[in-house]
């Protein structure tokens, strides 16, 4: 067009430049609605997930809150159908925008066009080259204006997809591993460690100079009021999290320098929140040692006092377990998660009071078998009820993030403190 007719060529050329205003105004919009819309769609997933999966139902019908609950679904239902409207609403403008540009240029062609024409100065075969030319470019024009505001949207999800990946590893695997002997030689051991959740915004530290050494072979006990930093010891010890400051060793070697595969198979855990999924009681516990044999599974089925729930069912091992577990009772689901952590055979056994939902009877027969595969194995084990560390080899009393006491069961008993007031507060209206 330039080496047709340079004055003329400055017509669609600054038509052209205007497609600039749609490719900043509306990219911007494109993700910013896309953003919110994304936002809206995670917070009613939030809002689904916590009311239809099996524990919020149970919670919601207990309540009978099923109308508010309701009401909230309709509001963030209401926030995503208005979010995605004016996501749409913003792709709509946006073509128009390009249509009306895309025809503002050769309305001036054909204007200006028309002037030259009549003045002789431009012959009419030049005008309709100029159209001809002037289509050709307008079309990969607007479908770039289209593919920026598209390529914007899209950068709004994967900026939220980003969000996650750039989040640091909270427990980096070490860049040269330490390898663990053979056999177990030194236990687990707390050498000054002091810690603070980096999620707390108080930032007030949740242990304080905690050391203690848990010896091979011996049932470690901590007890103490709760939220005294009981389940963070223990959380610490299993590496759910690197103490902010001071050490944890395995074995005499600081965890952070322990490579994570070779960390999970020498620690078995049975944690407070018991998680079973939806697969056959015989799946959950091999979930672990996948490669079990039948034989090894059904010792741990002994050993967790299981075999009179695997008579029950209908199906024995076969049976399938529910979501979460609803099938089994409290005290069965926890029966499980000791069998899962049994069939490990790991050295080091961490229990968050993995006997509190069981009876009397089922807990007495459960330290038996206990007491048997402690032998060779380091026990760390939180108890609320005192009954079922009575026979550790060591307690430790927490409290405040400190460990106040330490000593045998009889030992602790005969100083005034706070074990004492625990003991006496379980068993002294009963005696």
């Amino acid at each position: 067009m330039v080496i047709i007719n340079c004055q003329l060529a400055l017509v669609p050329a600054v038509a052209l430049s205007t497609f600039a205003f749609p490719i900043l105004y509306f990219g911007q919009r494109r993700y910013k609605a896309m953003e919110r819309a994304q936002a809206a769609l995670g917070e009613l997933s939030v809002v689904l997930e916590e009311t239809l999966s099996l524990s919020g139902a149970i919670v919601v019908k207990s309540f009978g809150t099923e109308e508010r609950e309701a009401r909230r679904f309709d509001d963030v239902n209401a926030r995503v159908k208005r979010e995605q409207v004016s996501q749409l609403l913003v792709g709509q403008w946006l073509s128009v925008v390009v249509q009306s540009l895309a025809a503002i240029g050769p309305a001036l062609l054909y204007t200006y066009g028309a002037i030259l024409v009549i003045a002789h100065q431009v012959a009419l075969g030049t005008i309709v080259a100029f159209a001809t030319y002037l289509t050709q470019l307008y079309a990969p024009a607007s479908s770039l204006v289209g593919a920026n505001a598209t390529l914007l949207g899209g950068l709004a999800l994967f900026d939220r997809v980003f969000q996650f990946l750039e989040i640091p590893v909270s427990m980096p695997e070490p860049a040269t591993s330490h390898p663990l002997p053979p056999t177990p030689k030194e236990g687990i051991s707390f050498d000054r460690v002091s810690f603070c959740y980096p999620a707390k915004t108080s930032h007030k530290e949740v242990l304080h100079e905690v050391s203690f050494v848990a010896p091979l072979g011996q049932l470690t006990a901590l007890v103490g009021p709760s939220g005294a930093g009981k389940s963070t010891i223990l959380s610490l010890a299993a590496r759910f999290y690197d103490p902010t400051s001071g050490v944890v060793l395995l074995d005499g070697i600081a965890m952070p320098d322990i490579a994570r595969h070779d960390l999970r198979r020498r620690l078995a855990v049975v944690t407070q929140d018991l998680f079973l999924f939806h697969e056959s009681l015989y799946e959950n516990i091999c979930y672990g040692v996948p490669e079990a044999s039948r034989a090894e599974v059904e010792a741990v089925v002994e050993a967790a006092q299981l075999h009179d729930l695997i008579d029950r069912l209908p199906k024995g091992l076969d049976t399938i377990v529910g979501e979460r577990g609803y099938r089994l009772s409290g005290g069965e689901r926890q029966r499980v998660a000791i069998a899962r952590a049994l069939l490990c055979q790991a050295p080091y056994l961490l229990l968050d009071e993995a006997t509190s939902s069981l009876d009397s009877q089922v807990e007495r027969r459960i330290q038996a078998a206990l007491e048997k595969l402690v032998e060779g194995r380091t026990v760390i084990a939180i108890a609320h009820r005192l009954s079922t560390i009575q026979r550790a080899d060591q307690i430790l009393v927490v409290q405040q993030g400190c460990i106040v006491e330490r000593g045998t069961h009889e030992a602790l008993l005969r100083q005034s403190g706070l074990y004492q007031r625990l003991y006496l507060a379980q068993f002294a209206p009963e005696e």
